[in-house]
């Protein structure tokens, strides 16, 4: 019992320090790089304590890429002395902390910049020491890192500011012999809703899609027979909240005719969602109480405040319309209306605002043609023939000869059985039950 009691022990303890976090130092960098651009690779340095220097090598094929720039490290926010030497595929690297007791954590010895000038696999070596304020070596694990340079990309391309349905493009150049691509295209829900997908063409030659949308990825199969540069699909988006959101690429396996991997570098794309604000409609007009006879002007105090208004339509409820700023209209009958001015701006979004307006008749106007003059019992002509209703007509004429006598008409003829100065009332009305007096004598 006791000899099994220490075994346990002395396992425990084992696994304890075998525990402990190593030392490793490697080499971090995109694992695809694109033929022509720039990209880093940080010597990283991991869990280390008591650092003082650090003497390492970095071998790759010069013949695809080269380094352009050396940047001094930092663990644990302390930068790190740099030193360096190049010379065809081989770079030394001298690091050292002098006047510091030592520097415990992870980071960076080196971050380099390289360009890449040819296409290819490549395998970014790095070996090595690394030393402690005591002069001891720190064993640690030395990893490079596989990189493949390529001229083909793949990538994402939309508009950079969004403001209703929009479409991206999922382009490829530099493509040979393909065959398929399998793909996921990421998005975020909270900002855009996924429409539909069209496929697209290579060279002319058609790229046939298929998709399935689970959740906030649509998984693509794209099949073709194609070689150099174009659209692999056309996929139509919403826009539903205001912010940057993206559209990212990932799970890419790409094949040729032989069913060969080809491999591409991937760009993504970031938008910013600027919703459209819809355009306000509002108008003033004057007179404020309108009639049949008034010309009633009509100003639009529309605005839109993300842009411009270029649409002004008036529908003044009677059948006619107008354009503009501003416009004129004229009732030819009373009645309440409804006014309507629908304004639409740049961005296409509209809004309308209506009003009641209440046009009112003009009375019409009675005309005597007096004063008259008669002896006792002569007939008098009276005649208001050059009474007038300007919107609309007539339709009755009543006579007051101011002697107890009524007759109705727009002519009438009356006789007086007595002397004396007589006011004659003319009331008239009209088809819209409008009255006017007018008021002569006879004598």
């Amino acid at each position: 019992m006791r000899r099994i009691l220490l075994i346990i022990l002395a396992l425990s303890a084992f696994a304890l320090v075998g525990g402990v976090s190593a030392t490793s130092v490697y080499i971090s960098s995109p694992p695809i790089v694109a033929a022509g651009k720039d990209f880093f690779a940080n010597v990283t340095i991991c869990n280390v304590t008591n650092f003082n220097s650090a003497d390492c090598t970095i071998y790759y094929n010069s013949s695809i890429i080269q380094i352009e720039e050396i940047y001094a490290g930092v663990i644990n926010g302390t930068e790190i002395n740099l030193n360096y030497s190049i010379n065809d595929g081989i770079c030394r690297l001298f690091n050292d902390v002098q006047g510091i007791e030592g520097v415990n954590g992870s980071g960076y010895l080196a971050k380099i910049k390289f360009l890449v000038i040819g296409t290819g696999t490549d395998y970014i070596d790095i070996n090595g020491n690394l030393s402690d304020i005591y002069g001891s070596e720190i064993e640690g694990n030395w990893t490079g890192k596989l990189i493949k340079a390529t001229s083909t990309i793949l990538e994402v391309n939309s508009p950079s500011i969004v403001k209703k349905s929009f479409y991206a493009f999922i382009n490829i150049s530099n493509i040979k012999n393909l065959s398929s691509i399998n793909m996921t295209l990421v998005f975020n829900k909270d900002f855009i809703e996924f429409v539909g997908i069209e496929n697209g063409s290579i060279e002319g030659k058609n790229v046939s899609i298929y998709y399935n949308e689970i959740e906030e990825e649509i998984k693509i199969l794209a099949l073709t027979n194609a070689s150099g540069n174009g659209t692999i699909a056309k996929i139509k988006f919403k826009p539903i909240e205001n912010g940057t959101t993206s559209l990212n690429i990932k799970d890419v396996t790409i094949s040729n005719f032989s069913a060969g991997e080809i491999f591409a570098y991937i760009k993504n794309e970031s938008f910013s969602i600027q919703l459209n604000i819809l355009p306000f409609a509002d108008f003033i007009y004057t007179p404020l109480n309108p009639t049949t006879a008034d010309l009633i002007q009509f100003t639009s105090s529309s605005y839109d405040s993300d842009g411009y208004i270029v649409n002004y339509t008036w529908d003044f409820g009677d059948g006619s319309f107008a354009y503009g700023e501003s416009a004129t209209h004229q009732y030819s009958d009373d009645g309440i209306y409804n006014v309507v001015l629908v304004v639409r701006d740049v961005d296409g979004a509209t809004d309308s605002i209506t009003k009641q307006i209440n046009v009112s008749n003009v009375p019409p106007h009675a005309i005597t043609n007096g004063p008259y003059y008669a002896y006792v019992n002569e007939s008098i002509l009276f005649n208001a023939s050059m009474s007038y209703d300007s919107d609309g007509y007539i339709v009755n004429y009543t006579w007051d000869f101011g002697d107890g006598s009524f007759a109705y008409g727009m002519v009438v003829n009356h006789e007086y059985n007595a002397e004396g100065n007589y006011t004659v009332v003319l009331t008239i009305t009209d088809d819209d039950n409008s009255s006017s007096i007018n008021i002569t004598y006879a004598l």
